[in-house]
């Protein structure tokens, strides 16, 4: 998949069995579905920030961003 679809990611997600657990003791799960969620979003502003830019753009970014942490 050459070309960012951010609906077909959020489709692949929740066939991939990433859902919101309504069973607030299964908090790790939440956590994890949390955190899918917040790279989605990530990658949603990235995209809109930076028109015409791929995936890969986004990694290397994210991955330059991570080496100065």
């Amino acid at each position: 998949m050459n070309e960012y679809d951010s609906n077909r990611i959020y489709d692949s997600v929740k066939r991939l069995g990433f859902k919101k657990s309504k069973d607030q003791d299964n908090l790790e799960d939440n956590e994890r579905y949390d955190n899918v969620l917040e790279l989605l979003n990530s990658i949603d502003e990235y995209m809109d920030r930076v028109p015409g830019a791929s995936i890969s753009d986004f990694l290397e970014e994210v991955s330059l961003l991570t080496d100065i942490d």
